[in-house]
């Protein structure tokens, strides 16, 4: 749940599985990188769409590796969301430390399930309330937002900005 709102991803693009298309990858040990003051995800998918925009045209997805990857999600060690990256580091100490080693060995199903059974929530809470904290982070820039979120459309990103008020938007003037 920590990783899910920390990277704003969805239980399929971390933990893998069927896709559209395919059988998308999990996430590994080795797309983590320590830093000072960050660990960095590497490499992590975005699967919401099945086709492409090039050169005004879509063309479809024909395989998971095709599905465009977040560079680079850096998950801070300092401040107040530190308790959620440690969880998340204090978790792959758990586990063998190999490059290849998916994160999690469960299925998305029972990533759902965890979710919903720990926290009552539907697991897309955490995103949303993910998104909603990076955009306070970013000083209410919904530019930085969206390349960070890696959302292609802005009718995607509004959604997660929903319950904010004229206040909010004001404090972004400011």
């Amino acid at each position: 749940m920590a990783l899910e709102y920390l990277t704003c991803s969805r239980v399929t693009e971390i933990l893998g599985g069927p896709v559209a298309v395919g059988i998308l990858e999990p996430l590994k040990v080795g797309q983590f990188i320590e830093d000072t003051d960050f660990i960095k995800v590497r490499g992590l998918p975005i699967i919401k769409h099945k086709n492409y925009e090039k050169s005004g045209r879509h063309y479809p997805i024909l395989n998971p590796s095709d599905y465009s990857k977040r560079v680079e999600i850096p998950l801070p060690r300092r401040g107040t969301l530190a308790p959620f990256t440690r969880a998340i580091m204090d978790y792959l100490e758990l586990i063998p430390k190999s490059d290849d080693t998916p994160v999690f060995t469960f299925t998305r199903q029972r990533g759902h399930q965890v979710v919903k059974g720990v926290s009552g929530m539907f697991n897309h809470y955490f995103r949303d309330m993910g998104l909603k904290n990076w955009y306070r982070i970013f000083e209410y820039d919904p530019f930085k937002l969206k390349i960070f979120s890696g959302h292609t459309r802005w009718s995607s990103l509004e959604k997660y900005m929903n319950d904010l008020t004229i206040q909010d938007f004001e404090k972004a003037l400011a």
